[in-house]
């Protein structure tokens, strides 16, 4: 299965599947395209430029076209978001007080947390710059994604043969850890 997951990091399809879920991520899909290129990483650790390139072109692929649609009507593109798990009422107003707070630098975030987009709607419909979207949302995927990005590709790098070895039991762990998260985040447990 490792072996497969490399061949996909390596081709043109694998930068698809990255590019195309992080596009739809950055607009309504509730599950982050980490579940998917932290595997590739660590199957294939020298694709990870290009997969952290095509990471970045979907979020702000993805961005771009949400910010388009917040600009075009910002209550039904709340209304949308609202409806996806984990995010709540109070969900946009918290994003509203750190904008103001700090500005674009409240893109910035390590692990789970509010979702980019969220706060690209946000940003958008307070009249924020477009070009100040940009530089956030790469920010943000570089501060949210990286720490994992780096962790998967050391561990490709350095334990090859032991995650290959191994690939069943940390294939299911690594399953069981993002259902697991998933469960509480959408605080269905």
């Amino acid at each position: 299965m490792i072996d497969r997951l490399a061949v996909l990091a390596r081709s043109p399809g694998g930068l698809v599947l990255i590019a195309a879920w992080a596009c739809a991520e950055a607009m309504l899909l509730p599950i982050v395209p980490d579940v998917v290129l932290l595997p590739l990483v660590a199957a294939a650790p020298r694709a990870t430029p290009r997969l952290v390139l095509a990471l970045v072109v979907g979020a702000l692929v993805g961005s771009a076209i949400l910010a388009a649609l917040v600009l075009a009507d910002p209550d039904r593109v709340r209304s949308l978001i609202l409806a996806l798990p984990g995010i709540d009422a109070s969900t946009f107003p918290a994003v509203e007080a750190d904008l103001t707070a700090h500005g674009a630098a409240s893109f910035a975030a390590i692990g789970p947390g509010v979702p980019l987009k969220v706060y690209t709607t946000v940003w958008t419909a307070s009249g924020g710059s477009l070009l100040v979207l940009a530089a956030a949302v790469v920010l943000n995927r570089l501060t949210r994604i990286g720490p994992g990005i780096v962790i998967a590709a050391l561990v490709g790098r350095f334990a090859p043969q032991r995650l290959r070895h191994h690939e069943r039991i940390a294939l299911a762990a690594y399953a069981v850890g993002w259902i697991a998260l998933y469960l509480v985040y959408w605080r269905i447990v």
